[in-house]
C-alpha cells in the first residue's frame, strides 16, 4: 500500500511537473472519493481490509495519474525516433527532478513514522491513527480541490506582481477560514464522526483526531505559498521547506515513541509539524518575495484561526456537550462573517 501511494505521488509529481493543473485536481478527488467509499466495506475483512483501506485511493489515483501520463506524454512520441523519445523523456524527468524527488522523501518520512508508531501502539493504535489520518486528508483534499483548478492558472494570468500577491492573500485567507471550519467540526464532532465513518474498534480516534484536526491551520500556510513557488518555478526551494516538515514530523514522532508518550502525544506532534512548516513557510515568502505576500489581513487571520483552533481543541478536553456546541456555533458564526470579504473580493476581481 505504501508502494501505491509512492507511484501515485510520482505520478502526480511528473503532471505537475507539467503544469497538468486540473488532471493532478482530478486524481486529488478521486483518490479522496474512493477512501471514502471503501472504508465500510474494507474494515469487513479486518487487519488485512485495515491494510487495503490505507492503499485503495491511492491505487485508484495511480492508475489514473497513470493513464493521464501516458495520454500526455504518448501523443508526442508517436511519430519521432526512439532516441529523441529518450531526449524527451530526460527533459521532462529533468525539469520534475525535485517534484520526483519529493514524494520520494515525504513518503519515506511517513512511511517511517507508519513503523514507530505500529511499534510503540501495535496494530489497534495504527488503525486509530490511520482513520484520524484518513479523516485529516479527505477534509484537506475537499478545501483545496477547487482551489487548485484557478489559482496557478490565474497566477499565470498575472503579470503585476503586486495582483499576484493579493491573489495568494486571497487563497490564503480562504484556505485559513475553510481549514479553521473544518478543524472546528472535526474537534467538536470527533464522538461522533469516528463511529459514523468507522466501526467501534476505532473508538481511540476520537481522542487523537482533535489535535490531528489542528493541523489543518498549517496545511492552509503550505499549501497556499507552495502552489505560489511552485508558479515562480522554484522547485528546489519547494523541496527544502518540505525538507523542514519531513524532519518535524519523523523527530517529533521519534521523540514521543522514545520517551513512551501517548497515542494523543503522536497526534500533536504531526499537528506541530505542520505548524512548524506553515510558520517557515510564510517566513520564507516574506523574505524572498516582499512583505506583500503576507498583509495585514492575512496576518490577522492567521493569529486567529491558530488561537481559535487551539482553543477549541484544549476545551474539547472538558469533554463538556454544550462547551463543544456553543465553541462550534461562535466559531462557525465567526468564520462565516470573515469570510465575507474574501468573496466580494473574489467577484469584484472577476468584474472587466
Amino acid at each position: 500500500m505504501a508502494g501505491a501511494n509512492l507511484f501515485l505521488q510520482v505520478m502526480t509529481a511528473v503532471l505537475g511537473g507539467r503544469v497538468e493543473v486540473r488532471k493532478v485536481a482530478l486524481v486529488g478527488v478521486v483518490a479522496a472519493f474512493v477512501t471514502l467509499v471503501a472504508i465500510h466495506p474494507l474494515l469487513r475483512l479486518g487487519t488485512l481490509g485495515l491494510a487495503l483501506n490505507v492503499g485503495s485511493g491511492s491505487l485508484a489515483g495511480g492508475a489514473l495519474a497513470a493513464f493521464y501520463v501516458l495520454r500526455v506524454c504518448g501523443s508526442s512520441w508517436m511519430l519521432v525516433p526512439l532516441a529523441s523519445r529518450f531526449r524527451a523523456l530526460w527533459s521532462m524527468l529533468r525539469r520534475s527532478a525535485f517534484l520526483i524527488l519529493h514524494p520520494l522523501v515525504m513518503m519515506t518520512a511517513v512511511v517511517s513514522v507508519q513503523s514507530l508508531i505500529h511499534g510503540r501502539y501495535a496494530l489497534s493504535g495504527l488503525g486509530a491513527y490511520n482513520a484520524a489520518m484518513t479523516l485529516f486528508d479527505t477534509a484537506l483534499m475537499v478545501i483545496v480541490a477547487s482551489a487548485r483548478t484557478f489559482f496557478l492558472p490565474s497566477l499565470g494570468r498575472l503579470e503585476n506582481e503586486e495582483d499576484k500577491a493579493r491573489a495568494v492573500n486571497r487563497v490564503l485567507r480562504v484556505n485559513l477560514l475553510l481549514a479553521s471550519a473544518a478543524a472546528l467540526v472535526a474537534i467538536t464532532g470527533a464522538p461522533l464522526l469516528i463511529p459514523l465513518f468507522f466501526s467501534g474498534r476505532f473508538e481511540s480516534a476520537v481522542e487523537i483526531l482533535p489535535p490531528f484536526s489542528l493541523a489543518l491551520v498549517g496545511q492552509a500556510f503550505v499549501w497556499s505559498y507552495a502552489m505560489f513557488y511552485l508558479h515562480q518555478a522554484r522547485y528546489r526551494l519547494f523541496f527544502g521547506l518540505d525538507l523542514i516538515w519531513a524532519a518535524a514530523y519523523l523527530g517529533g514522532t521519534s521523540l514521543v515513541v522514545a520517551r513512551s508518550g501517548s497515542l494523543a502525544a503522536a497526534a500533536w506532534a504531526y499537528a506541530a509539524s505542520y505548524w512548524i512548516s506553515g510558520i517557515v513557510y510564510a517566513v520564507v515568502a516574506v523574505r524572498v518575495f516582499g512583505a506583500r505576500l503576507l498583509d495585514a489581513d492575512s496576518l490577522r487571520l492567521s493569529v486567529l484561526a491558530l488561537a481559535g483552533t487551539l482553543l477549541a481543541c484544549l476545551l474539547s478536553g472538558l469533554e463538556l456537550r454544550l462547551v463543544d456546541a456553543a465553541v462550534l456555533c461562535v466559531g462557525l458564526a465567526a468564520l462565516v462573517r470573515a469570510l465575507r470579504r474574501p468573496l466580494a473580493e473574489a467577484r469584484q476581481s472577476a468584474v472587466p
